[in-house]
């Protein structure tokens, strides 16, 4: 089958793929029935990624969660505020049969995907980066990971997005979490494992 070219306005992840081939694709590339869960995928780069490089088994899938309105705020930052995204979105992954595109904010999606009993083997945080926003989304999208997932959380150390990283610090620090993960990188993204 001939794949659409994707197009993309602005590349915001090629610079993330060598943390990703070190801590991300060793541990879930080419393992069947393997479940991703991306929050805030705006035009669908790091999804396409993930499934050419991450989802590689048999069965595997990705839940793509963004507002898909252009109101997130940081996007006229980084140069998407000028388009539709989400037609370059559905552009981008309309011949892959394994992606589940929710529109919605991921402290609103969440919750239904748990009541619904979803769960997941990793999962990329890259959404709203005020500190409420990262703080709640992170909590709900850890109580969706099943032990051994590895969770990557975008903007961590970035200078634009001081709260990001102060919602993350105190995920890491709480006792109720401390003991749940191990922190596998940490710079511009943080990788973390869940281990029980």
């Amino acid at each position: 089958m001939t794949r659409s070219k994707p197009y993309f306005a602005v590349d915001h992840f090629s610079d993330r793929i060598p943390a990703w081939l070190e801590h991300v694709v060793p541990r879930l590339q080419n393992r069947p029935r393997t479940s991703w869960l991306e929050v805030g995928s705006f035009e669908g780069q790091s999804a396409l990624w993930t499934l050419d490089n991450v989802l590689t088994g048999k069965d595997s899938k990705i839940v793509c969660v963004d507002i898909f309105d252009g109101s997130n705020p940081g996007i006229d930052r980084w140069g998407g505020g000028d388009h539709d995204y989400e037609l370059t979105f559905d552009h981008n992954l309309s011949d892959r049969h394994n992606v589940q595109k929710i529109a919605g904010r991921g402290r609103d999606v969440l919750p239904r995907l748990k009541d619904a009993g979803m769960m997941f083997n990793g999962g990329y945080l890259d959404s709203d980066h005020s500190e409420e926003a990262v703080r709640a989304e992170l909590r709900l999208m850890w109580d969706l990971m099943l032990p051994d997932a590895v969770v990557v959380v975008d903007d961590y150390d970035s200078p634009y997005d001081p709260g990001c990283k102060v919602a993350v610090d105190k995920f890491l620090s709480s006792p109720e979490h401390q003991s749940q993960l191990r922190v596998l990188y940490a710079k511009f993204q943080l990788i973390m494992l869940r281990v029980r």
